[in-house]
């Protein structure tokens, strides 16, 4: 009988500290990453694209051109705070899975200059003027004897984590 209730109380406490590690993590802020292509109009205002599944980050010329005003193709990375605390964004960069890395110092070229903190439940755009981003892929085109590379969108967080776009570009 010692040994069932002692095998009882041993199973409780497990479940319990698992309940409690898992309560932790999933309390902090979570960040969903989401990258797009677009078009800036006059730098106030922005139409967002999906990247197709090929990769092409060209922006169609209709959109750009149907503008009365200034436009510019840009790329958009949004950050969604799904956790239950507020994040931080530290810095929005591109990369390559060889570890070449574009970025821009103290904020995106449009939206909230880093560190930029993110309330549960809302989320943030930074965009990227596509100039910068065509002389980056050009460079890692030309250190690439593979031909085209896959470009990703990378955000370091405040609490020391780097989470990447699913989407990718070929460049």
């Amino acid at each position: 009988m010692t040994i069932a209730i002692a095998l009882y109380a041993a199973i409780v406490a497990t479940f319990s500290l698992s309940w409690t590690v898992a309560s932790w993590l999933l309390s902090t802020g979570r960040a969903k990453v989401e990258f797009y292509k677009g078009v800036v109009h006059n730098g106030t205002k922005y139409a967002l694209l999906p990247i197709p599944k090929s990769g092409d980050m060209h922006v169609e010329p209709d959109m750009v051109s149907a503008s009365s005003v200034a436009a510019e193709p840009a790329l958009f990375v949004l950050v969604r705070n799904v956790g239950r605390l507020p994040l931080t964004v530290e810095q929005v960069a591109f990369a390559t899975k060889s570890g070449q890395r574009y970025g821009t110092f103290g904020g995106p070229d449009y939206g909230k200059p880093f560190n930029c903190t993110i309330q549960p439940g809302s989320s943030e755009n930074f965009g990227f003027r596509q100039q910068g981003f065509k002389e980056f892929a050009a460079a890692t085109r030309g250190a690439s004897a593979a031909g085209p590379v896959k470009i990703f969108a990378v955000v370091d967080l405040g609490t020391g984590k780097r989470i990447t776009s699913k989407t990718r570009i070929r460049a």
